[in-house]
């Protein structure tokens, strides 16, 4: 604990091997918390600032660990969402946790994604495409916050995405039929499947 304190007080790390000494302490401390019967403030403390400062390091190598954490509080899902893109499979994966915990961590990941400042990193079709499956999903699941907040995600999604806008220019036209057509009956993994083609994410341009 001493060495980490010693690393705090100086700020937020520039040197890579510290970044990722700090990502991989938070995950064998993680590892390690589900080990913890009693109660110990000492380590709480340590455990609480550990997660906050590998969160703001915003590298993306931390996004596994701070994964196992969605369901932790704001400082995760904050991160989460500004790693943009490589955040919204992974993210949408806890959609299945059967914790509602986990799944309310999720959609407000997605709903942090879609943030003035995270909007620009993943505004493109197929990345809100998948925010769209996200929120229908989580809509249908049993937590009453996680609905909530899935419907507050569907509204805000669609002031900047209209459905069915393949190539993203803001209308459903010929065009973004023609991107279906060209991948039709194609599966992912094959020759000239797109993912873009493939908007309700079931692996198959149907």
């Amino acid at each position: 604990m001493q060495a980490f304190y010693a690393i705090a007080r100086a700020g937020i790390p520039t040197d890579d091997t510290t970044r990722l000494a700090l990502i991989t302490l938070l995950n064998t401390e993680t590892q390690y918390l589900s080990t913890i019967t009693g109660e110990d403030d000492t380590f709480a403390t340590y455990y609480s600032n550990l997660v906050t400062l590998v969160a703001s390091l915003q590298d993306v190598r931390a996004l596994n660990v701070l994964l196992n954490l969605i369901h932790s509080g704001s400082i995760v899902t904050d991160a989460l969402a500004s790693f943009g893109p490589p955040a919204i499979d992974p993210v949408l994966a806890k959609l299945k946790s059967g914790d509602p915990r986990v799944t309310t961590g999720a959609v407000i990941v997605m709903n942090s994604l879609l943030s003035p400042q995270n909007l620009p990193k993943i505004n493109d079709p197929v990345s809100l495409n998948k925010l769209r499956v996200g929120f229908e999903t989580a809509s249908l699941l049993s937590s009453p916050v996680t609905k909530s907040l899935a419907s507050n995600g569907t509204a805000a999604l669609l002031t900047v995405f209209v459905p069915g806008d393949l190539n993203g220019d803001k209308k459903v036209d010929c065009t973004d039929i023609g991107i279906i057509k060209a991948s039709f009956g194609k599966k992912i993994g094959q020759a000239g499947f797109d993912v873009r083609a493939d908007i309700n994410l079931d692996g198959v341009v149907d």
